[in-house]
């Protein structure tokens, strides 16, 4: 017969979920650091003054036994754990310097992204180059598109789509231009 066993710790919730057969733990959900609080198949409170353990049931095919794999998610060690913690912080890392850097771009430098994006270079490449996020020029080239600016001319009749790509390019200031 198998006892079903969720090892708590006050400071961080559920560890882990184990199951307990002939005086054998396992550790069948969440973290095998709470294999630790067992001596013999029997839980052992004096291990960690924040742990305590709860019996759930002695029935495999209970619905809490399901709900709790669930939530804790796989057993997995401390070690794997704490990489995966470790890889997520140098992600973040990363991401920070980029958006550190994209607040930090010259007028120089968003220009010639602005280049390159009409030139159509791969925003996986400019975003490589300048050592920015990838979303940052995707955005930049998206702003690009939804902020293009009605013009009119003097006679206040609007501009061939043509004409506005021609004044883009070139980069020419017209007066009576609105964002409409």
């Amino acid at each position: 017969m198998s006892i079903y066993w969720l090892v708590n710790d006050d400071n961080k919730g559920p560890l882990a979920l184990v199951k307990v057969t002939e005086n054998t733990a396992v550790v069948i959900a969440g973290s095998n650091l709470a294999l630790k609080g067992f001596e013999g198949g029997t839980p052992n409170s004096l291990i960690s003054e924040s742990w305590y353990f709860d019996l759930l049931t002695d029935k495999p095919y209970h619905g809490i036994v399901g709900e709790w794999i669930d939530e804790l998610g796989p057993a997995e060690d401390s070690a794997l754990r704490l990489k995966k913690l470790r890889e997520k912080e140098a992600k973040q890392k990363t991401a920070n310097a980029k958006r550190a850097r994209a607040l930090n771009l010259s007028e120089a430098e968003l220009a010639e992204i602005q280049e390159l994006l009409i030139k159509d270079v791969s925003q996986n490449h400019i975003a490589d180059k300048y050592r920015v996020s990838k979303s940052f020029i995707h955005r930049l080239e998206a702003s690009k598109h939804r902020n293009v600016p009605k013009v009119r001319g003097s006679d206040s009749e609007a501009l061939e789509a043509t004409d506005i790509a021609a004044l883009q390019g070139a980069n020419i200031a017209r007066v009576g231009v609105s964002h409409e």
